[in-house]
């Protein structure tokens, strides 16, 4: 956990360290991250002090940067108080577990789009549409936009928008006297050529790491479903996708395991306890190829001296459908116990239009939404964040909009596959056996 240097503390706080401890978020409301009550009846009015606390999860790149924007609003605004907090993604939801049942959600939490639906449904998120002028959306990406509304109301602000990606140590695959996939690569071309990789790594490295671990495998195995189906869901929030379907994710990474194409499932399951991009197999040089978001390879590119490089999430077999989408990678929301939601949605506007916090937080979490916020970051980025924009522009031409929102529950199905993951990868159980577990679970998920 990285604590801020204005960070806070909050007592009995139990924080879980496996992706897996996850528990089911408690329904509890309440007085949330003490604060002073602005009285603002309008977002037409500005709000001259105010007392909020923020969470989000990250590295300690994503934690600096998120200081140095709240130091520039201090600057501005010298009679607000603002605290932060910052944990791995794992550790995140099981502290807004704790933290929900203590009534104490931060006024400003960072949301997923997969627990976005829960929250909604247990009623412990504000309706954000009385702030729409305080945020200045009127040049907003439409997409990403959509994807902080829910029900037809807003609830999140998306902080940058991002697409499935897949890291790439150009140095070593170089070094390996490889070229890169061909962009349209196959998931079965992929496992072709990581099997010759593997020959000419040297000992240490090996061709891909094993993302099971981490509750994130929902995103690829999203986009594998859509390549075979419309979408992951349904549009009354059931699975959309058939055992036979799972059991073949399941199984296209257990055969590569098998021929020790992955990262060994203990070390790689020891990465996604800690949950930071700095103790990830590609930083520490334990693998060549990693699956994540594409917001990711500036994260990656300053902790290490090898090139990294991105490149499309394979595709499906030929006539498959298009499986890529663009997502918000992260949303403020602000909780509807928080005293402060005229301050919170003040201080969410200058986060995502303040030109020079723009400049420092860059594209770290993703392309912005605004368009004019984008403009002025643009020409000052590294080479790796302007990589992550022609990455973003590229490939958002060739998407499929994600026509069904994540529902309640998505959260716990993302928990129940990392179960079935590691009970395959850990402890022998076959992948039929798995799969029947995480259908099962995954179907009870979605009903509670």
């Amino acid at each position: 956990m990285t604590l801020t240097r204005r960070g806070f503390t909050r007592a009995g706080l139990g924080l879980a360290a496996a992706a897996a401890g996850v528990g089911p978020l408690l329904d509890a409301c309440g007085f949330a991250g003490g604060g002073t009550q602005s009285g603002r009846s309008s977002s037409s009015s500005q709000v001259t002090n105010g007392n909020i606390q923020m969470g989000w999860w990250g590295g300690a790149d994503r934690a600096k940067r998120t200081n140095q924007v709240m130091d520039l609003f201090k600057q501005q605004h010298p009679d607000w108080t603002l605290a932060g907090q910052s944990t791995s993604f794992s550790d995140y939801w099981t502290k807004m577990n704790t933290q929900a049942a203590a009534s104490g959600l931060p006024d400003v939490m960072q949301m997923d789009m997969a627990y976005i639906g829960r929250y909604v449904k247990s009623r412990q998120l504000l309706a954000l549409d009385a702030y729409r002028d305080t945020f200045d959306l009127s040049d907003f990406d439409k997409n990403q936009l959509a994807q902080g509304t829910v029900g037809g109301k807003l609830y999140g602000i998306s902080l940058g928008g991002n697409i499935g990606s897949t890291m790439v140590n150009r140095s070593a695959i170089q070094r390996a006297g490889m070229s890169m996939p061909a962009d349209d690569v196959t998931w079965e071309g992929l496992a072709t050529y990581l099997s010759g990789l593997g020959k000419k790594l040297p000992a240490g490295m090996y061709p891909i790491d094993d993302p099971g671990f981490s509750i994130g495998i929902i995103a690829p195995f999203e986009i594998w479903i859509r390549q075979r189906h419309q979408e992951l869901w349904t549009k009354d929030g059931k699975l959309a996708f058939k055992s036979s379907d799972a059991q073949d994710w399941f199984q296209f990474w257990a055969d590569l395991r098998k021929a020790g194409l992955t990262v060994p499932p203990e070390v790689a399951a020891a990465a996604a306890q800690n949950g930071t991009p700095a103790a990830s197999t590609l930083a520490t040089g334990k693998s060549a190829f990693l699956i994540t978001w594409s917001n990711f390879v500036g994260q990656y590119q300053i902790l290490m001296k090898d090139e990294v490089g991105m490149m499309r999430d394979p595709a499906g077999a030929k006539g498959s459908l298009i499986g890529d989408y663009v997502k918000a990678s992260q949303l403020f929301s602000v909780p509807s116990t928080s005293r402060s939601p005229a301050a919170a949605a003040q201080f969410i506007a200058f986060f995502i239009h303040d030109a020079n916090a723009a400049k420092v937080l860059g594209v770290e979490r993703g392309v912005p939404g605004s368009a004019k916020t984008r403009s002025v970051i643009q020409p000052g980025l590294q080479a790796p964040d302007q990589a992550q924009i022609t990455y973003f522009d590229d490939l958002s031409k060739r998407t499929r909009p994600k026509t069904v929102l994540d529902p309640p529950g998505t959260g716990d199905v993302a928990t129940a596959m990392t179960n079935a993951w590691q009970s395959v990868a850990l402890t022998g159980v076959s992948v039929a056996d798995a799969t029947r577990k995480f259908m099962e679970d995954a179907q009870r998920a979605l009903s509670a």
